[in-house]
Parts: C-alpha cells; sequence; structure tokens
C-alpha cells in the first residue's frame, strides 16, 4: 500500500510538473467585427508565438476563407520582447482583410501550425504542434428599409470626385473626365456613375466614350480601394456643356443607414472650331503691258468667266488645295498638343490617387510640353533661366514663374495643392498664342 501511494504521488508531481511546464509554441486566430453586412470590411488576424527554443514554424492547416474576397495585409513582424512565466516568446502576426460574399453564418475553419525545437534530445521530441479553433462571423444583407433605388451593394463610407480637362474645348475635341471612387470598402463591384442617360434630353449634344477602368489596392492597417473610370466626352454643338453632379448610394454600417457620396458639377465651354489660317500671300503685281499682250483680243480679255472652259474646275481645285491645307494645319496643331492633353490626365489621375508632388511633376510635363509648340528654344531650359532669358511679362516668363512654384512643390518640405486654375489659363493662352510665336 505505502509503495502504491508513492507511486500514485510521484506520478501526479510528474503530471503536475509537465502541466507547469510553458508552451514552446500557440497560435490564436480573432475576426472583428463578429457581425456584418455582405460587402463590409472585416479584418481577421492570427498571431503565432514562439519560444527562443522554436527554430522553425510551418502551417500544418494555413487559414483559409470560403464565402469572403480576401486581400492581404501587411501584419506585424516577430518581436522578441515578450515575456511570460519567465520565457521569452517571439511573436508576429498576418493580418487579411475579408470581404463576406454572402448572408449567413460564414466560417472561417481552424489552423495549425508545426514547431521544430532545436534543442531536443530525440527527433521525436523536436516536434510541438497548436491550433486555434474555428470562427463564426454572423452575415445579413443591407436593410431593405430606405434603400435608394440606385444601391448596388456598395458598403461605405466612400468618397466620389469628378475631374475633367480641359474647360474650355474647340467642336469635335474631347473632354477628358476621370471619376475617382474610394474608401475601405467594395469598389470593384460599383459600376460607373455616368453614362449615356446622364445627358439624354441636354444640349449641347456629345458622345461618351469609355477609355478604361482601373483598380488600385493600399493594404496598411485596413484595405484602402480606389476605382477610376476614365471617358471622352466629346460635343457635337456649340455652347455650354453642363456636366451634372454624379452620386453613388452606399450602405454605411457604423451610422447603420444608407448616405450617397457626390461630386460637384462642372460647366465647359465649347466653341467653334478655329478658322483656317488665311490667305495672307501679297497679290502678284500687274504684268507690263507689251506689244504681246496688247496683240490679245479685246474680246478674249472682257469674256465672260462662264466662257472660260478651265475657270470652274480651277475654283473647285483651288478651294480643295486650300481645305486640304487648312485641314492639315489643324492636325498638326492637335499632334503637337497631344502631349499637354496627356500630361493633364496624369496630372488627374495624380491628383486622385498619388498626392501634390505627383500632380506638380505632371503639371510640370504638361507646361514644358506647351513650351515645345510655343517656344522650343525655351522648352528645355530650367525655370530660373526661363525667367532670366525671357521678357518681361511675356507668356514664356510667367510659365517660368509657374514651373519654379511647381519645383518647390515637387522638393520642398511642405507639399502644397498647385495651383491647378493658373496653369490652365496659361495653357489656354499659349495655345491660343499667334502662329509666329509656335
Amino acid at each position: 500500500m505505502v509503495t502504491r501511494g508513492l507511486l500514485a504521488l510521484t506520478l501526479s508531481l510528474l503530471a503536475g510538473a509537465a502541466a507547469a511546464q510553458p508552451e514552446v509554441c500557440r497560435v490564436s486566430a480573432d475576426i472583428t467585427p463578429r457581425r456584418a453586412v455582405v460587402g463590409q470590411q472585416i479584418l481577421y488576424r492570427v498571431r503565432i508565438e514562439r519560444s527562443s527554443s522554436v527554430e522553425r514554424v510551418d502551417w500544418l492547416r494555413a487559414p483559409t476563407f470560403p464565402d469572403f474576397r480576401v486581400e492581404w495585409l501587411p501584419g506585424r513582424a516577430e518581436e522578441s520582447d515578450q515575456r511570460e512565466d519567465g520565457t521569452r516568446y517571439l511573436a508576429r502576426e498576418e493580418h487579411r482583410a475579408l470581404f463576406p460574399a454572402r448572408a449567413g453564418e460564414l466560417v472561417s475553419p481552424s489552423v495549425s501550425i508545426r514547431c521544430t525545437l532545436d534543442d531536443a534530445t530525440s527527433p521525436a521530441d523536436s516536434i510541438r504542434e497548436a491550433s486555434a479553433p474555428p470562427l463564426t462571423l454572423e452575415v445579413v444583407a443591407p436593410p431593405e428599409r430606405g434603400r435608394p433605388d440606385d444601391f448596388t451593394g456598395l458598403v461605405g463610407p466612400v468618397h466620389l470626385q469628378l475631374m475633367a480637362t480641359p474647360r474650355r474645348v474647340e467642336l469635335g475635341e474631347a473632354v477628358h473626365l476621370s471619376i475617382g471612387l474610394r474608401g475601405p470598402s467594395n469598389v470593384w463591384d460599383q459600376p460607373p456613375p455616368i453614362g449615356d442617360t446622364t445627358f439624354a434630353g441636354r444640349s449641347p449634344r456629345v458622345e461618351l466614350f469609355s477609355s478604361g477602368v482601373q483598380l488600385d489596392l493600399e493594404p496598411g492597417e485596413r484595405l484602402y480601394a480606389r476605382r477610376f473610370f476614365r471617358f471622352d466626352l466629346v460635343p457635337r454643338e456649340r455652347g455650354r456643356l453642363h456636366i451634372p453632379a454624379l452620386g453613388v448610394s452606399y450602405y454605411d454600417p457604423r451610422r447603420g443607414e444608407y448616405a450617397s457620396a457626390r461630386t460637384s458639377p462642372v460647366d465647359v465651354e465649347v466653341v467653334a472650331m478655329a478658322a483656317a489660317m488665311a490667305d495672307t500671300t501679297a497679290p502678284a503685281a500687274p504684268a507690263p503691258r507689251d506689244s504681246a499682250t496688247r496683240a490679245v483680243p479685246r474680246a478674249w480679255l472682257h469674256a465672260p468667266a462662264a466662257d472660260s472652259p478651265f475657270l470652274v474646275p480651277g475654283i473647285v481645285l483651288g478651294a480643295l488645295i486650300l481645305g486640304l491645307f487648312g485641314w492639315q494645319l489643324r492636325d498638326r496643331r492637335r499632334r503637337r498638343w497631344q502631349a499637354v492633353r496627356q500630361a493633364l490626365v496624369k496630372a488627374d489621375f495624380a491628383a486622385a490617387t498619388a498626392g501634390p508632388r505627383e500632380e506638380a511633376a505632371a503639371l510640370e510635363d504638361a507646361l514644358r510640353a506647351a513650351l515645345r509648340c510655343l517656344a522650343p528654344e525655351f522648352a528645355e531650359l530650367d525655370s530660373q533661366q526661363m525667367v532670366q532669358s525671357a521678357n518681361e511679362g511675356e507668356l514664356v516668363e510667367r510659365i517660368g514663374q509657374q514651373l519654379r512654384d511647381l519645383e518647390r512643390i515637387q522638393f520642398g518640405t511642405k507639399a502644397t495643392p498647385p495651383d491647378r486654375g493658373t496653369i490652365e489659363r496659361l495653357l489656354s493662352s499659349a495655345r491660343s498664342a499667334p502662329t509666329s510665336l509656335r
């Protein structure tokens, strides 16, 4: 009896010591919030901790997310300053942004890891396993009550921005539209907030052409998504083109209500095409009246126009040549200014996605492209040389001053938004400058 009692006591002590021994590795998972609506962003975190005796950690069952759209987020690098009960742990986290795709009780399955010790006495003792239980999320559909007619499933909050350039075009030229939708939300499912029906029944008549869609994802503590729609709007009549305020409806789960994001309206002036260049060639001096001229019969010199078999075809041919010459001049002008338009579109994109420095760099490209048309000898000078070389008050000097301001924005310590209005007025002045300056 005494022997049995001692044996039981020994086993109990050994079991207690084993239970008191700290874990060499462990894993935990969490999901926030536990109740959401379809399309709402959910944060998933899995934390892995290992003691200094663990040489390697591998997934036995990695995280999987059925019924979710999943995007990677930067987690937390391994930290070595965590201590617990005298044991030092190295901890790291992996994060994911989850967007539930349907309503119901959605489950993220359990995860498990395998840890390999570097000081084990035998291969059997070198492996440890740890696991975290599955996580359940309750997902509901956005409420029917108060749902706007144009709601497409977008979960906010979101911001909507419209940029239109240029604000003054000639008939037949395009207005470039850049529509940006951004927020920590499912913007990739949102259709464009503009279409042919936007301008139906309005004057002047326009045609709308899609020129591309882009999606940018910015992972951080949360995922921010940006979706850009680009269009070319081509007026078919002169007048003031009014682009109405655009809007999208979304559901705000924090406020528990529907809301809308809207842009400001934009007006664009549509003017007639530039007249063809007038023929400024001086008329030829009349030929001296020599004997041969005097020999021409007076009746032929004063014959009616209809009597000349070459007069009408000559007029038609001359008109065709003048028209072709005017078309070539206009086509050449458009090609030269294509680089300016492309730089302005790039500036729109930078303003919506990057920041003032990137926008300033694109606007500098636009001004220098305009200088290559206006005064090529100034285009490659730096802003200081340009100001010093140009005449006071001249358009080139004003462009140089603006380039100097843009350089301060790009390379200064404080980046403020560029003066877009002044730059567009300079570009408009450069475009309408006399042909002799081009």
